[in-house]
């Protein structure tokens, strides 16, 4: 009896403990980190270098938190890509601050802050981007290498078919090629290859490939040599984006094969290239689509010229944006390249936040984001009355 009381008696206590301490939740939804941010006193100007010293501290408080968050795989490959994006809208992610000192040592204010980061937020934002770069490097290949020897059509493509093999064996995501022989022999591939914009977006759609790697292949005999055969097969291959029409890579390969009959040897031969090209397929294209610099073509529609050079100029001055070319604009539709280590999904979503022109994202692919100017009630009926303003300032005559 002694010894079930005493148990009971335990267990209240334990209970009482646990109740007494914080929750664990709340630790786990803040880091509080301490830091010093430091800026130029310029003219004078202690109380604008104070708040950029508060800046540049509350900056490296995220950074630091992002460093302990990042595992060690991530950091390797695409750590600075991460931490930039996130740095983007570091004041977002801080709950408060507290200054603890300051001092002023040759023209230069540093100040050391006690900061609370919303680590919850972070953790969560941190998992989104991973999943974004996991997505750019795991993209939907369609591989179609059409194979002659002699200048006649191959039915079961060796070249084509190792490539496959070894791209699977790599990790990659390809379309079945059950699908991939329906199309193999058609006009609308030969169109596609040949740069018609039309013809790929088609093939994207209906078997959902981001990228397409064709090419041709093709052997012939160069001897025989003591009842052995010689063949030589080259395979030449690019690798194109499905959205865009861009060239990611491009590369021919030569190899030899020698076998008793004349189209084994010319399969080994086409083999051999085959695993070439793989060789450089799948170091190339995971290299291409997260490379630190890519171009995006950016599609804006309902825009005046007005909100055109608006859009250029806020584009200039988001981080991480190299460069802005205005390649088109014609009827409200605007067409821009914009150079920058960003993926689509995070510049369309810079784009959403800008105060001054409210856009709509309407479409993202590997390397094309597409987004709309949206209009609000009466906006569209009072540009309609400004337009007839315009035309007309004194509509009844009566000058003013």
């Amino acid at each position: 009896m002694g010894r079930k009381i005493r148990r009971t008696v335990l267990v209240i206590l334990v209970i009482l403990l646990f109740s007494l301490l914080p929750p664990p939740v709340a630790a786990e939804e803040e880091a509080v980190i301490e830091v010093e941010g430091f800026a130029v006193v310029k003219e004078g100007n202690l109380l604008r270098a104070r708040e950029l010293a508060v800046s540049d501290g509350l900056r490296s408080a995220v950074e630091q938190v992002v460093g302990l968050l990042v595992d060690s795989r991530t950091r390797v490959h695409n750590y600075e890509l991460i931490e930039d994006t996130i740095l983007i809208r570091s004041a977002g992610y801080i709950a408060g601050y507290e200054i603890l000192s300051t001092r002023l040592v040759e023209g230069t204010l540093g100040v050391r802050l006690r900061v609370r980061v919303r680590r919850e937020e972070l953790v969560r934002d941190l998992d989104h981007l991973q999943l974004i770069l996991y997505r750019a490097n795991d993209p939907r290949i369609m591989v179609v290498i059409p194979e002659e020897h002699l200048r006649r059509l191959v039915p079961d493509p060796a070249a084509e078919t190792e490539v496959i093999r070894r791209l699977v064996d790599a990790g990659f995501r390809l379309v079945d090629q059950r699908q991939v022989a329906k199309v193999r022999d058609s006009e609308v591939l030969r169109q596609a290859v040949a740069g018609d914009e039309e013809a790929r977006r088609r093939l994207a759609a209906e078997y959902n490939a981001e990228i397409l790697v064709t090419g041709e292949a093709f052997s012939e005999f160069v001897g025989n040599f003591r009842g052995l055969i010689s063949c030589r097969a080259r395979v030449e291959v690019r690798v194109i984006r499905a959205d865009t029409g861009e060239i990611l890579a491009a590369h021919a390969v030569h190899e030899s094969g020698v076998d008793i009959s004349e189209a084994a040897a010319g399969k080994k031969a086409l083999t051999k290239a085959g695993s070439s090209i793989a060789d450089y397929l799948v170091e190339a294209i995971p290299a291409r689509l997260v490379e630190n610099r890519r171009s995006i073509q950016v599609f804006i529609s309902n825009l005046t010229f007005s909100d055109l050079l608006l859009i250029e100029d806020n584009l200039k001055k988001t981080p991480l944006v190299e460069n802005v070319f205005i390649r088109d604009f014609t009827g409200g539709n605007a067409r821009l390249d914009v150079e920058t280590v960003l993926l689509p999904v995070q510049l369309g979503e810079e784009m959403t936040w800008w105060p001054e022109i409210p856009l709509e994202v309407t479409g993202i692919s590997g390397a094309k984001v597409e987004l709309e100017k949206k209009t609000f009630p009466g906006e569209a009926i009072e540009e309609v009355l400004n337009d007839e303003k315009e035309k007309d300032p004194d509509p009844i005559g009566i000058n003013l």
